[in-house]
């Protein structure tokens, strides 16, 4: 916690003490693009969780021929398809399921790497080496295509291609927790726990973990933003989710054919991917900035 100073009603000036949230709060909102990414993104977010509220699935899918086709206008601000769908619900319908999908591969991610991680950094020697084997290995592999591989190999459903999405994204994370590991066992108030005969388990959850957290939150960030660029290629390449459920990856990959007479099929889904991708990097930023406890 750091101190500040208020004037008092008679004049004089008394320190005022500073919470870490509020710290945060503070060196997070000095950040001007990161405040107004994490604003775009609750809004998108919330704008995709609600759109059944308005219109369900069963009425989105509905075809309607007399408003085929049409360009983006009050009506239909982002047009509509070959098939008379509002495209402003389709792509709605699509965002909830690529930030499903970016979301939950995210914190399966973290999950793996870690655990995987914090073993490494606490255990050391073999264990460690071993580990980080591992990520070599994983590193070395070009991920895109086993992804590919994986997909083919074991369908395509919603929860497999979080699963392997998640499964060969954590390896950023388990590097990062376990130099913060290497770093943090070496401190005294590590070496305080040990003494007193603290677990080994207890010391990880209670003590290292929580002053990994900073790092890993921002690696979450720019995690969610990777997987969702990843999650789109797969769905455009035909290896992601099926119809009739939709992504961002799906529609880019469904107008395609119509990229030369309807061109705001691709346009829209493509600007959401982008704004996105930029919201979750400058949030990233802004949150590393706000977490680094040098930053005044």
């Amino acid at each position: 916690m750091t101190t500040a100073t208020e004037a008092t009603t008679d004049g004089a000036r008394r320190p005022v003490v500073e919470s870490p949230a509020r710290m945060v709060w503070r060196r997070f909102r000095r950040h001007r693009l990161a405040l107004l990414s994490a604003i775009v993104l609750l809004g998108l977010g919330i704008a995709c969780l609600s759109v059944p509220l308005f219109v369900s699935e069963q009425e989105s899918l509905q075809v309607d021929f007399s408003q085929r086709e049409k360009p983006p206008s009050l009506a239909h601000p982002f047009g509509t398809t070959t098939l008379g769908r509002d495209y402003l619900v389709t792509c709605l319908y699509g965002g909830r399921i690529s930030l499903e999908v970016g979301l939950f591969a995210t914190l399966v991610a973290v999950f793996v790497g870690t655990f995987l991680g914090a073993i490494a950094g606490w255990a050391g020697g073999w264990v460690d080496n071993l580990i980080m084997r591992g990520v070599d290995l994983m590193l070395a592999i070009p991920i895109f295509f086993v992804l590919l591989l994986l997909a083919s190999y074991y369908g395509t459903s919603l929860l497999m291609v979080t699963l392997i999405i998640g499964l060969t994204s954590w390896t950023d994370v388990c590097r990062l927790v376990r130099a913060e590991f290497l770093s943090l066992r070496e401190k005294e108030f590590v070496e305080a726990a040990r003494a007193l005969g603290v677990p080994a388990p207890r010391i990880v959850m209670l003590h290292l973990l929580p002053n990994a957290a900073s790092p890993l939150i921002v690696a979450a960030t720019l995690g969610m933003a990777r997987a969702i660029i990843v999650e789109s290629a797969l769905s455009y390449l035909g290896f992601g989710v099926q119809p009739p459920i939709v992504s961002w990856g799906s529609l880019l990959r469904t107008a395609q054919a119509d990229l030369q007479t309807l061109p705001w099929l691709a346009t829209f889904p493509g600007a959401l991917i982008f704004i996105v991708v930029l919201a979750c990097n400058f949030l990233g930023d802004g949150l590393r900035d706000a977490l680094d406890p040098r930053t005044v």
